[in-house]
């Protein structure tokens, strides 16, 4: 077994600083040790009708001592909660961060073994509880409304051949029924995004004025922005940041590291999609990463525990924002995770009744499939159900929920604060959820340190 290679200092650091980027050296890097090693072949296999899941081999996974990770973070967490440099107030905060990693890791070490073959009862009953607590769950009522608002424009079709056929399979797959109701529970008051358009504007105008009169953009002209954006809009305080080209599959605001990654691609940027990502990445990730900095607690810095929603979130609403529309996001992978969880269908369910779902949505009334309709919608629907089941192939992960959940909380706080500008302000004063009451204590009680 390999160790993570990282050393932990026998004796209390000078600073919670030093022990908290200590512990961040710790982070339980779930994505990065989910991929498969056989990805390829397996999906080429699975497609091709092989077995009810993919057998997938983790090496980067399998190697990890995680019993070792799990002792050091329980190390390096005790020390810094004992420290005699840290204030009662933020005791709390650093105590919810640390049990985050012991939770994680844990749920590693469980997919670890479920991924070599165990099916031991508690380590499934585990892995879900730690996975529940870490991202939450598909909410049932959610979930049977996204499917039908997927569904209903199906049964309103008359297909012909096998596209009929299709049809019929699938709603005897997923039971649909004709008199279901596909409306939606929550959509953002108007009055509310039309203040988030204000403010918009008047918080990101100065950013979006470095993005040139021109369609498209190279990868290097996209670099280009960001670090213009980084030098004269945010000046001395984002003095340590870089912008970095490197292969990457999507732009990644590292803030551990103070650094964004933009990804080498030949593929172009529209302006549209630049002024998106503008308000995006450098309005919400950085800026709120650079302000958590300036305070006196660490984690405002690069996130206290459960902040990511929030955080994504707030980087679909403010594209939303610019646009002056809702839309609601990540609904096909929440309803992947429906299937799993409250249908309790396993990957090849979820993949069948998720690539006739494709490409009956991409048929035309009328019509039948075509072969090249058939071959992107499997391709769409194994991408999406490998995401949910990544890890262990046969266990939903929840931690994509968060692509509906975040934006969807953040619009329903901003009905709730709509106008209210003063309460606006914790919004952006660091990577924190400020829907979140413990986290709302927590900005109050931070201050800005030189």
């Amino acid at each position: 077994m390999m160790t993570n290679q990282i050393e932990i200092p026998p004796t209390e650091s000078t600073t919670i600083e030093q022990q908290f980027r200590t512990l961040l050296d710790l982070e339980p890097k779930l994505v990065l040790n989910f991929v498969a090693s056989n990805a390829v072949e397996q999906k080429r296999d699975f497609i091709e009708g092989g077995h009810p899941v993919p057998l997938h081999d983790y090496d980067r996974l399998a190697s990890l001592d995680l019993a070792a990770q799990l002792d050091s973070i329980k190390r390096v967490g005790a020390n810094l909660l004992t420290s005699e440099h840290l204030p009662s107030k933020h005791r709390e905060v650093y105590g919810a961060y640390i049990d985050r990693y012991l939770k994680m890791t844990e749920l590693m070490h469980d997919a670890q073994q479920i991924a070599a073959g165990s099916s031991d009862d508690e380590l499934t009953r585990r892995f879900m509880e730690n996975n529940i607590e870490l991202y939450g769950r598909p909410v049932d009522e959610t979930y049977r409304a996204l499917l039908s608002s997927k569904l209903e424009p199906i049964a309103n079709k008359q297909f012909h051949g096998m596209a009929a056929e299709l049809k019929e399979q699938l709603f005897d797959m997923v039971g649909y029924e004709a008199d279901a109701s596909a409306e939606h529970s929550y959509r953002p008051n108007a009055v509310t995004l039309e203040w988030m358009k204000t403010v918009v504007h008047t918080l990101y105008d100065g950013m979006l004025s470095h993005v040139p009169d021109q369609e498209k953009f190279t990868s290097v002209e996209v670099r280009d922005v960001f670090d213009a954006i980084l030098r004269k809009e945010f000046g001395d305080v984002a003095a340590e940041w870089t912008i970095d080209l490197e292969e990457a599959t999507s732009i990644d605001v590292k803030t551990p590291e103070k650094r964004v990654v933009v990804p080498i691609s030949e593929r172009m940027t529209s302006r549209e999609q630049l002024r998106q990502l503008v308000v995006h990445e450098m309005g919400v990730h950085v800026l709120r990463g650079i302000a958590g900095g300036t305070t006196d607690l660490g984690p405002m810095e690069t996130g206290l525990a459960v902040y990511y929603d929030s955080d994504e979130g707030l980087g679909v609403v403010m594209e939303q924002a610019l646009k002056g529309e809702f839309k609601e996001r990540g609904v096909p992978l929440y309803i992947t995770a429906g299937m799993a969880y409250c249908d309790n269908k396993n990957f090849r369910e979820v993949y069948e009744a998720k690539w006739r779902i494709a490409a009956l949505s991409k048929c035309a009334d009328g019509a039948d499939v075509t072969e090249k309709i058939l071959t992107s919608a499997k391709d769409i629907a194994y991408r999406e159900t490998n995401r949910i089941f990544r890890g262990t192939d046969t266990l939903p992960w929840f931690k994509d929920l968060a692509y509906y959940n975040g934006s969807v909380n953040v619009w329903k706080h901003l009905d709730s604060i709509c106008g209210d500008y003063d309460k606006f302000q914790f919004v952006l004063m660091g990577k924190a959820d400020p829907s979140n009451a413990e986290h709302r204590r927590a900005m109050y009680e931070t201050k800005t340190v030189e």
